[in-house]
């Protein structure tokens, strides 16, 4: 039987950093995220997309120049 339906979701909240929930949303058979405001509205969805978008945006934040690598410890 296909399991479609989960009674425990994870969410975040719209001021959550991007490592936050990369390690909140991207294990198992998740593959994005709810997020929600201070009513616990959904407000939007992030994605793995979204993430990448994120690291390739702000290269200089995850590049370790010493290592010569991108720091995706979080992932």
């Amino acid at each position: 039987m296909l399991k479609i339906l989960s009674t425990k979701i994870e969410v975040a909240k719209e001021n959550t950093n991007v490592e936050q929930i990369s390690a909140k949303s991207f294990t198992g058979e998740c593959n994005g995220l709810p997020i929600v405001n201070d009513d616990d509205s959904v407000i939007g969805i992030v994605t793995a997309i979204d993430i990448l978008k994120d690291i390739r945006k702000n290269k200089d934040q995850y590049y370790n120049s010493k290592r010569g690598s991108v720091n995706l410890r979080f992932f």
